[in-house]
């Protein structure tokens, strides 16, 4: 298990931030499953792990410190 410290700043979701333990190795979408997002909703968030943007495969390590945001698309 690691710990991971997490904060979500999403309008349609209620903001929350905390430590979650996941199993080892987790990928970004482990933490965004265990944060209740489903799957086919991950293009919807922009994930950013100490402070650079990461993909849902992407492997989290001890003590990161990951910031959930909504993915933005201009026209």
């Amino acid at each position: 298990m690691i710990d991971v410290t997490y904060r979500i700043n999403v309008p349609w979701m209620p903001a929350r931030q905390g430590v979650i333990s996941l199993i080892y190795p987790p990928t970004v979408m482990d933490l965004l499953g265990a944060l209740g997002v489903e799957e086919d909703k991950c293009h919807n968030f922009l994930v950013v792990v100490n402070r650079k943007n990461r993909l849902p495969e992407d492997y989290l390590e001890e003590g990161d410190h990951v910031v959930i945001l909504p993915a933005m698309c201009g026209g």
